[in-house]
This record gives C-alpha cells, sequence and structure tokens, in this order.
C-alpha cells in the first residue's frame, strides 16, 4: 500500500484483535512498566493432623515410681484431638512390674488430650519395684483410637523397665578372722534377693586393682569361709547375688589384716605411729544422715616415711587425708571418715594405712555403722 509523503501508513491488526485505546491505554502503560500484574497465588494445602510417639523406645528404672511417655502432635494445631495409649505386657508382668489399668485385665488404656495449638502430651506408666534378679524386662506400647487426627509414625513404641541392681545388693557385711588354727576369715552377710541362685565371692589381694573370685555358694547362704590367708596383708572381700547372667551390685567392702596388732602405737621399720583411737564407731545413723568421725596418725619414730591412705567405700568415704603423703618424724595426720548410710542395716569396713612404695599394709582402722 502506498502512501502520500508525510502521511502515517495505516496498521492492520489480526482478526479479533481489538487495539486498546482510551482509558485503557495508559492503565496497559502502567502495567507493562511495573513488571505485569501480582495476582494472588493459591493457599498451599494444609497438612494433615497426625499423632505419634516421639521415640520408638522409652526406658525407666524399676525404682522410678513411673514411666513418661512423650508423644507428639504435627500438622494443623489449629482443633482438638484425643488418642489413647494402650500398655500391653512384654516380659515385664503386669501387678508386679508395672500396674495395669485393671488388677483383672492386662491391658491397660489411658487417654489424652491436645487442646488447639498444642503440639506434645504426656502420658505416665507407674513401674513397681521388688527384689528380684529378674533383669531388664518390657512393656509395649500403642496409640489408639485417634480422634481429630490420624496416627502418625511410629505409632508403637517399647518401654524398658531397668532392673535396679542396688535393690537385691547384700547391704552388709562382716567379717570375723582367726589365726589359729590356719588364718582362718569368716564372712556373713544379708539376703537382700528372693530369687538369687547363689552368691559369688571375689576377693582382692593388697591393692583392689585385681579382683578374683574364689567362690559361689548356693541359694539362701550367707556365710563363707577361706583358710590359710597370710599374715599382715590386707585383703578384700566383697560379695553379690546372681542368677544366671543376672547379677545384683556388690555388696560393701570387708576389708581386714590377719594378726593386725591391735594396739594404739604400730611398729615399722625405723619408725612408729601412734593413733588417737582403735576403731571409727558411728553408732545408730538416720538413712541419708551424715555423721563425721577422725583419726589422727603421728610418726613417733626417727624418719620421714611415704604412706597411703585408703580402703574405705560406700556408705563410707574419707574426705579428708586420704591418698599418699609423706609424714615427718613428729607430725600429724587427720584422717576424716564420713557415713551416709543409704538403707537401714548394719555397715562395716576399714581405713587402711600402707607403705607407698610397695603397698606393704601396716594398720587397719575399723569403721562400722548402723542405718536406721
Amino acid at each position: 500500500m502506498s502512501c502520500g509523503r508525510g502521511e502515517r501508513p495505516a496498521r492492520t491488526w489480526p482478526a479479533g484483535f481489538r487495539p486498546v485505546s482510551g482509558l485503557a491505554a495508559p492503565l496497559l502503560a502502567a502495567v507493562l512498566a511495573t513488571g505485569g500484574l501480582a495476582l494472588p497465588r493459591p493457599a498451599a494445602a494444609q497438612e494433615p493432623t497426625r499423632i505419634q510417639f516421639s521415640a520408638g523406645e522409652y526406658s525407666v528404672s524399676e525404682s522410678a515410681g513411673f514411666a513418661s511417655i512423650t508423644v507428639t502432635r504435627t500438622g494443623d494445631l489449629s482443633g482438638i484431638s484425643f488418642v489413647n495409649l494402650q500398655v500391653t505386657p512384654g516380659s515385664a508382668t503386669p501387678g508386679e512390674d508395672y500396674v495395669p489399668l485393671n488388677p483383672d485385665v492386662e491391658a491397660r488404656e489411658i487417654i489424652r488430650s491436645f487442646d488447639v495449638g498444642q503440639a506434645s502430651a504426656t502420658f505416665f506408666v507407674p513401674v513397681l519395684a521388688d527384689q528380684l534378679l529378674d533383669g531388664d524386662e518390657t512393656v509395649n506400647l500403642a496409640l489408639v483410637s485417634p480422634e481429630g487426627a490420624a496416627l502418625g509414625g511410629p505409632d508403637t513404641a517399647t518401654l524398658v523397665i531397668r532392673d535396679d541392681a542396688a535393690r537385691t545388693r547384700p547391704r552388709t557385711i562382716v567379717w570375723r578372722w582367726q589365726t589359729r588354727p590356719n588364718n582362718r576369715v569368716r564372712l556373713d552377710w544379708t539376703d537382700d534377693s528372693e530369687n538369687e541362685a547363689g552368691f559369688e565371692v571375689q576377693r582382692s589381694v593388697g591393692n583392689q586393682r585385681e579382683w578374683r573370685t574364689v567362690d559361689t555358694v548356693g541359694s539362701n547362704v550367707t556365710s563363707f569361709v577361706q583358710d590359710n590367708l597370710r599374715s599382715r596383708v590386707a585383703y578384700y572381700y566383697r560379695v553379690r547375688a546372681v542368677r544366671g547372667a543376672v547379677a545384683s551390685d556388690w555388696s560393701p567392702l570387708a576389708t581386714f589384716v590377719i594378726g593386725q596388732a591391735d594396739d594404739r602405737t604400730v611398729p615399722g621399720e625405723q619408725f612408729r605411729l601412734q593413733f588417737s583411737t582403735r576403731r571409727l564407731e558411728f553408732g545408730r545413723v538416720t538413712v541419708n544422715r551424715v555423721e563425721r568421725r577422725s583419726v589422727r596418725i603421728r610418726n613417733v619414730g626417727r624418719t620421714t616415711q611415704r604412706l597411703r591412705v585408703g580402703g574405705v567405700g560406700d556408705p563410707f568415704m574419707i574426705t579428708r587425708g586420704s591418698g599418699e603423703f609423706s609424714l615427718r618424724p613428729g607430725r600429724t595426720l587427720t584422717v576424716q571418715v564420713t557415713f551416709r548410710p543409704t538403707a537401714r542395716g548394719r555397715f562395716a569396713d576399714a581405713v587402711t594405712l600402707s607403705k607407698a612404695a610397695d603397698g606393704t599394709v601396716i594398720a587397719t582402722i575399723p569403721a562400722r555403722g548402723t542405718g536406721r
């Protein structure tokens, strides 16, 4: 198409297209200048509400009283939800190891609710302690009957009830020794387990670092005799209840020296030590209360001696004067021992004084007390 000079050629538009004109033209220009229209995006889909255990396994000591089982809620928390916890026996026995809902029904169900915005809740399962050597035992947990939510994962879990080995250990052990006819020692202990197969007796000579099993006596046997011990050597004994692969904690230590002179002044090689008391007697002490006793050790010899103080164990503790030390002539060392019984019964142990160089025992100071 031809046109005269100074004239604009006529535009042709595709079929069905209408050019923008009038008031719409400035609006189109503004849209193009700002990069286009900001159109609203569709809202993201809300995740569904789910309830699940916070872990696949929970554990608790049988002496704790109860186990805390946490469950979580995820997704949409804008509503109210409910879920039941079902407890059924694994290796644990209802009524003996944990509390069932009904003594006549093995299963136990407890309901928990989730308020608006609440993301977690806790169930409490009561557990029972006993005097049995039964090892760790299990309870099966399951989430059931959810309302206002679906079950997530995991929806099953295991509760492990840990055996409290301290409950079944012999709480007290006493000993008696005699030099005639054959340097014999007799141990007697308490039987605090109801189903032990026997008691394992271990001994350490001189240092408490190397222990050897010297005998295993039968069920309900609470004494042990051993002959032909060496004089003036420190012996340590301990006992525990056993049943197959399950064992209690060890008893307190029995510590003694065959032939130890019961005298305030103990002769040594080129030196003498003097003690302010022959024994530490704590008497009757309320459980979990602390009593303190002290013994003063004086070097009345002529040479400085390198010595070691130790020996006592739970519920006794040396709180002052333990370890190695040098004691010069005329000097005094104060050794302080505390007694804190954690259970009722009689307890006995001994402070041991030995040469730092070779561990030779010079003296022992018995410590005795009763928890009430």
